[in-house]
């Protein structure tokens, strides 16, 4: 039998990006992201799990192609997913309601056990895409932390130990529910990062609800020896405050979150090959993506910018990205 390690294992999937709906046929895909004006939902077409999530405004089509030519995909009862053999792609949506934290809870506790049970035990990197993030449940507390709360529960029902928390965006678009996904590996070659100039989330003070956000700031993948960082959707927060009043002060300090992560991962990991620009204000959105896309020499079309709302209403832009080293393979 042959030992699966890091150094023999297939890369992880990173994405490419389309400002159409229409997918390239060309590549095999374990996952499909459509960000547009459409209603929510999860399908697998084609053999391929294919996400809306409904963001009016916005027209991207993310695509993760697979690393290998045999692909699998089924469906555990919510829970949609493909794989490649190494890395899956696994996704579910839940219907909005006045209340999200016992839905997410069951929903994540779905997703984790099915993750598991598949044989790809290595999360490394999961979206969380909340409508209306910002507004209130019907018992007044915001849906950002409504949605904390179920979150955290299923992590502790299940064991997960704080450091183990996968790297995660949590956004907000004008409609919607809960749409989730996440991507996994079947071999144990990853590791979380911690940001050095930000408290880890999963400490945060209970100011900010009653449970904290369930996230590490960055994932390293080291298969094939060339490592490759997912960076969390990363903001203006120092320690765990929001930090800055104008656009150009939260850019700075976002910038200066990202390079941190950029320092701290093992193998230091340089080169963005892909940013995810979330943007709050429409009339932000040029200033915000050329300033991120020519700091980290990164073209337009593998750096969408997205109209967006941010898990705190302070907040003016996030930004999520895929680094390797300067010597590693490109995509």
């Amino acid at each position: 039998m042959t030992t699966i390690t890091s150094e023999t294992a297939l890369p992880p999937v990173r994405p490419f990006y389309q400002t159409s709906e229409r997918r390239d046929e060309r590549r095999q895909m374990i996952g499909v992201v459509q960000y547009r004006a459409a209603e929510e939902g999860v399908k697998i077409a084609d053999g391929v799990v294919t996400v809306t999530v409904p963001s009016p405004g916005n027209s991207v089509t993310e695509c993760w192609p697979a690393e290998s030519g045999t692909i699998t995909s089924g469906v555990h009862g919510d829970v949609h997913w493909s794989h490649d053999q190494e890395n899956l792609f696994a996704a579910l949506s839940i219907p909005d309601s006045g209340a999200l934290g016992e839905k997410v809870r069951q929903a994540y506790a779905a997703l984790l056990t099915t993750t598991a049970d598949l044989g790809f035990p290595q999360i490394y990197r999961v979206w969380n895409y909340i409508g209306k993030i910002n507004d209130s449940n019907d018992a007044g507390l915001e849906r950002y932390r409504d949605f904390c709360r179920g979150r955290a529960d299923a992590f502790s029902d299940l064991a997960w130990a704080p450091h183990a928390l996968p790297s995660g965006t949590g956004i907000g678009f004008a409609e919607g529910g809960v749409t989730v996904f996440l991507l996994a590996r079947r071999t144990s070659d990853a590791a979380n990062v911690e940001n050095p100039l930000q408290m880890p989330a999963y400490e945060y003070p209970d100011t900010y609800g009653p449970r904290s956000p369930s996230f590490a700031r960055a994932t390293s993948v080291t298969a094939v020896g060339a490592p490759s960082l997912y960076i969390s959707g990363t903001a203006s927060i120092r320690g765990h405050r929001t930090i800055g009043n104008t656009l150009e002060e939260q850019i700075q300090v976002t910038m200066e979150n990202i390079d941190a992560l950029l320092a701290s991962s093992d193998g230091d990991p340089v080169r963005f090959e892909t940013l995810k620009i979330y943007v709050r204000h429409q009339e932000d959105m040029d200033t915000v993506a050329t300033a991120f896309r020519d700091r980290y020499k990164v073209t337009a079309h593998a750096a969408p910018v997205l109209r967006a709302d941010i898990c705190r209403s302070d907040l003016l832009l996030e930004v999520e990205g895929v680094a390797s080293r300067n010597d590693g393979p490109r995509p």
